[in-house]
């Protein structure tokens, strides 16, 4: 079972709303692209691990409004075949 970018690009958006920044913000902050973070949001691209894990250092810093919906972006299971 592969992950469903879709629902981690959504998460990943509802984390950065909650903290009320803007795409350029997070962009900035794990360097990358706003076009690029527009389609992982999207679910049309995927972020590697390292990604991942620095938006997930970044949360811990920040303190979402919602945390809920930012660890939600961490708790997404893979079936490793």
């Amino acid at each position: 079972m592969s992950p469903d970018y879709y629902v981690i690009g959504r998460r990943i958006k509802q984390c950065r709303l909650d903290r009320k920044m803007t795409q350029e913000e997070l962009a900035d902050e794990i360097n990358i692209s706003v076009a690029f973070l527009s389609r992982v949001e999207r679910g049309n691209a995927h972020l590697n691990l390292r990604r991942l894990t620095q938006i997930g250092i970044f949360q811990h810093k920040k303190r979402c409004v919602s945390h809920s919906s930012c660890t939600r972006v961490f708790q997404l299971r893979v079936k490793v075949r």
